[in-house]
């Protein structure tokens, strides 16, 4: 199922407007990205059947990174890290209050942990979001 949301996430953030100039990747491709970028990395997932299941939660990480040259981080960089979250939550609330069933299921959208990066990658700035998705299989 991991699979299927995932690609069910990416279309619903290339789908959200505000994001139409954020590149959408799968995996972290092994380098902080240098532009305005959400990846889209596996996390665990948990079944009642792994053979056969009816119900199970996948976890998704999103980090989501910013570009800023600037000494001043209050004026440029976390504004728009900020905006760039605000952004990814939109698109996945709307996409939950919206969007057809994935692969046969109905889905919950919870968004429940954001860690910063620390400002390790300057002049990079990013942030993982903790996003856990509890599905059931529709009879």
């Amino acid at each position: 199922m991991w699979w299927a949301f995932m690609e069910a996430v990416r279309s619903a953030l290339e789908a959200w407007p505000a994001l139409s100039a954020t590149t959408v990747l799968y995996g972290t491709g092994g380098q902080v990205p240098q532009e305005r970028t959400v990846e889209i990395v596996r996390g665990t997932e948990e079944t009642d059947d792994l053979v056969h299941p009816r119900r199970g939660t996948v976890t998704l990480w999103l980090d989501s990174w910013v570009r800023d040259e600037t000494d001043n981080l209050e004026v440029s960089a976390y504004p728009d890290l900020a905006a760039l979250e605000g952004d990814v939550l939109a698109a996945l609330m709307d996409w939950q209050r919206n969007g057809d069933r994935v692969a046969g299921c109905d889905f919950n959208v919870n968004v429940r942990r954001r860690q910063p990066d620390g400002g390790i990658f300057r002049p990079v700035h990013g942030s993982r979001t903790t996003v856990s998705i509890e599905w059931r299989k529709v009879e």
